[in-house]
């Protein structure tokens, strides 16, 4: 799923017009960004949290010229999965496989 598939199952489910809600998306998604760039944890309770995670300077390999590099250290933003939101992926997982 896109950014506008989300906004379209939105419309529909709301009954508003997709041009209503394509804002309020953007605006959410913004926010977001914005709170994690500033360096600000973001949790959404029933989806899971976003924080931005210093990466260091690490070894690394480039397979097409055959050779070990150094990556640059960098930011990078993490996303963990909330309780509640596990607990429904391993639920769905054990309906759709009986076996295991």
């Amino acid at each position: 799923m896109n950014k506008y598939m989300l906004v379209r199952r939105i419309s529909k489910e709301l009954h508003k017009p997709e041009k209503d809600i394509l804002p309020i998306v953007n605006a959410v998604f913004d926010q977001i960004i914005r709170s994690v760039l500033d360096g600000h944890k973001v949790t959404i309770s029933s989806l899971g949290s976003f924080r931005l995670r210093e990466c260091r300077e690490r070894k690394g390999y480039d397979p097409y010229r055959r050779r070990h590099i150094l990556v640059p250290a960098g930011r990078t933003i993490r996303f963990t999965v909330s309780p509640a939101l596990q607990k429904r992926i391993s639920m769905r997982c054990r309906q759709n496989n009986p076996d295991s």
